[in-house]
């Protein structure tokens, strides 16, 4: 006669309730900082735009949840992966920018930095006011549809990184409220 533990462990499907995204590349966009070719995304994201829209104001949430990331996926040009975003970039009009992250509440914003990129346009000298305009705008972001703040948390690279050479981290690390999720993609509308 035997016992036995059972342990059952999943990395789906526990932890926090996520009910919205964060676009930051699409605030970044909306906000003057980041700068894109649109000729690059195309007119397939206009189409599933119009057609998310449409499903959201008939009444089809519960639906749109299942079928929301294929429509993305398929449908529209969601531009999320590096190499992507570096051709999509208007660097010489971008002063900050986002890559990579996803799936968190935690995201990396870089500053578009003269001595650190070959295509940066941010002279040391107009750094810090930039970072600390940053941090500002984003602390008073407000969800447009519950007007509950989005950002918990905004850490600068030096605040976490004191010790070790760091010019490949981003400047910015923000931290959302638990129930968002932060994408770097950009899509046709925010």
């Amino acid at each position: 006669n035997m016992n036995y533990n059972i342990i059952i462990v999943s990395d789906h499907g526990t932890g926090r309730q996520i009910n919205k995204i964060f676009s930051l590349n699409n605030w970044l966009l909306a906000n003057g900082y980041l700068t894109i070719n649109k000729k690059e995304i195309g007119i397939q994201n206009w189409f599933a735009d119009i057609l998310i829209k449409l499903l959201i104001s008939r009444g089809f949430s519960p639906f749109l949840r299942g079928i929301n990331n294929f429509l993305k996926r398929k449908m529209r040009r969601t531009i999320h992966y590096d190499e992507e975003l570096q051709k999509i970039i208007k660097w010489e009009k971008t002063k900050a920018f986002a890559f990579g992250g996803g799936g968190t509440n935690y995201a990396g914003i870089h500053i578009n930095c003269k001595e650190l990129f070959r295509k940066g346009i941010v002279t040391s000298e107009e750094y810090e006011s930039l970072r600390n305009e940053l941090i500002a705008k984003l602390k008073e972001y407000k969800d447009p549809q519950t007007g509950v703040t989005v950002i918990d948390k905004i850490y600068t690279r030096k605040k976490l990184f004191r010790n070790c050479d760091t010019v490949c981290m981003p400047d910015l690390i923000i931290e959302t409220k638990k129930n968002y999720k932060v994408t770097t993609s950009i899509h046709s509308s925010i």
